[in-house]
């Protein structure tokens, strides 16, 4: 029994604190994968509806899913998966058609796209760091009903071809393309040129600082409304024609708005909580920003699942033939 148990938990530490391993979940039944192609080797063995489960470290990334699949890594930030190391994807996240339900959450990767011509709908995609753009393929066959939230995007955003998507509590770099959709508590920290193209969009509950040479413009298009927005510049940046604008706020830096920030870039120290989170009531009645609405950002954006959080693994038994393995492991909630 003692040498069943030590075999479980050393199957347990190299999923989840050793390099390259996948376990794929279905079921009730696991099968493990391990090696730098273990999560290219569990794609091509996974079925519709199946889990994956990804270490931590680097993992080579599958060419293109075309499958129902919920991926979890181990957390996408380095903050937060010091007993762990962050599951990296190195490669895109590139879906086709027959992808619809797909979910990916704590992982941390270069950029999400849809081919041209295909649609993925019900796509989730939760507390990643996304180092590249997204995007939804050609005008043809538009995705539905995507969901993009608690998440750091370091490029842009282009939302041409779905339909409802929802774009909520992420912290954003670039620009946003987007046409009659709602975009509600994000941080917008840079932009070149105009932060956000498109027209009928509704915008709530979000922080606009726009970047680069043009300071002032943040929006272009027609017929946006902006409610319960904090604009980092002067009343009035340029927000497209046409616009609807009210209960903002403007002329509020960064450094007087949040607890800690420093730059337009995102740095991992900074705190994004608000000074006077009672001073800026949105939309819904919460705070503006990523820590109010309907999706609160989660702090260093851990993912639902059981988080390790340290661990102590001697090299040797010890006197009486045991291995005294500590792990400190907690419980998730969705929204806390």
């Amino acid at each position: 029994m003692k040498k069943i148990l030590i075999i479980s938990i050393s199957l347990f530490c190299s999923l989840a604190l050793c390099a390259q391993s996948v376990a794929l979940h279905r079921d009730g039944e696991t099968q493990i994968f391990r090696g730098m192609n273990a999560f290219i080797d569990a794609n091509n063995a996974a079925q519709d509806g199946d889990t994956l489960y990804l270490s931590g470290f680097n993992l080579s990334g599958p060419g293109s899913f075309d499958k129902s699949l919920k991926i979890y890594g181990v957390g996408s930030m380095d903050t937060a998966t010091v007993a762990t190391g962050k599951t990296h994807i190195s490669g895109n996240i590139n879906l086709r058609n027959g992808a619809d339900d797909f979910h990916i959450e704590g992982v941390d990767f270069e950029r999400l796209s849809v081919e041209n011509n295909h649609s993925v709908n019900n796509l989730t995609v939760k507390r990643c760091n996304i180092r590249g753009n997204i995007s939804f393929g050609t005008t043809e066959n538009p995705s539905e009903d995507c969901i993009i939230s608690g998440s750091v995007i370091r490029g842009s955003i282009n939302l041409t071809n779905t339909i409802r998507p929802t774009i909520s509590n992420n912290i954003i770099l670039g620009n946003i393309t987007t046409t009659n959709n709602i975009i509600a508590n994000n941080i917008f920290l840079y932009g070149s040129y105009y932060t956000i193209n498109g027209s009928d969009n509704m915008f709530f509950n979000n922080y606009l600082k726009a970047g680069g040479s043009y300071p002032y413009r943040i929006c272009s298009g027609n017929g946006n409304a902006f409610y319960y927005n904090v604009f980092a510049y002067p009343e009035e940046p340029t927000l497209g024609s046409h616009y609807v604008q009210e209960n903002n706020w403007f002329n509020v830096s960064m450094e007087d708005f949040f607890v800690k920030k420093v730059g337009s870039s995102y740095n991992i120290e900074d705190d994004y909580h608000l000074q006077k989170p009672e001073d800026y009531i949105g939309e819904k009645g919460t705070q503006v920003g990523i820590y109010g609405g309907d999706y609160p950002f989660k702090e260093w954006a851990i993912p639902v699942i059981p988080h390790i959080e340290s661990v102590d693994i001697p090299y040797r038994l010890d006197e009486d033939g045991n291995l005294p393995v500590n792990i400190k492991v907690s419980a998730q909630k969705e929204q806390d």
